[in-house]
């Protein structure tokens, strides 16, 4: 993954982020304030785009997709989750989807095809973004099989370019 175009956006490319971003999480309209904030896109190849507010990287589309950063969820955004067990965090942060299985709580907002952050049990901190593949009802009786579709994790290629351009994470 490689930078292809990197720039600050003008007060009218940042309201069309807002509304974008609110257009994906409308809980966030009343929370989200970029007036007086730096914004920049930084394009990657493969599809990716990062926005970074005031030097931290905060959103990142994925294939068409706006997601939340891993340091944005870890900063207080809040958005349906879901807790693994300490089992299965090695695997998660190489890429692994989410299993059923390793699942040990969630939130009853989960919806199919919705963003979730993955946290971990032991210090609830947030170390991936996927999306779900199945409902919460779905959750309430699956037992086996894949859960969460990981987007971004600790570790993987946006975390280590946005680390190698000195953007807070």
């Amino acid at each position: 993954m490689e930078v292809k175009n990197r720039h600050y956006l003008s007060s009218k490319d940042i309201k069309k982020l807002k509304e974008e971003i609110v257009k994906a999480y409308p809980h966030l309209e009343s929370a989200l304030d970029l007036k007086n904030s730096t914004v920049e896109a930084i394009t990657l190849n493969e599809g990716v785009k990062l926005y970074v507010v005031n030097n931290k990287l905060d959103w990142i589309i994925i294939k068409d997709r706006l997601i939340p950063s891993i340091s944005l969820l870890n900063r207080g955004l809040e958005i349906p989750f879901i807790t693994v067990d300490m089992g299965a965090i090695p695997f998660i942060t190489k890429g692994a989807d989410v299993m059923r299985p390793g699942i040990v709580g969630y939130s009853d907002k989960i919806s199919k095809g919705g963003i979730v952050k993955i946290i971990d049990e032991r210090y609830s901190k947030t170390i991936a973004v996927g999306e779900s593949l199945i409902s919460y009802e779905e959750f309430k009786i699956k037992k086996q099989g894949k859960a969460i579709r990981v987007l971004h994790h600790v570790g993987d290629k946006i975390w280590s370019i946005a680390n190698s351009l000195n953007i807070q994470q």
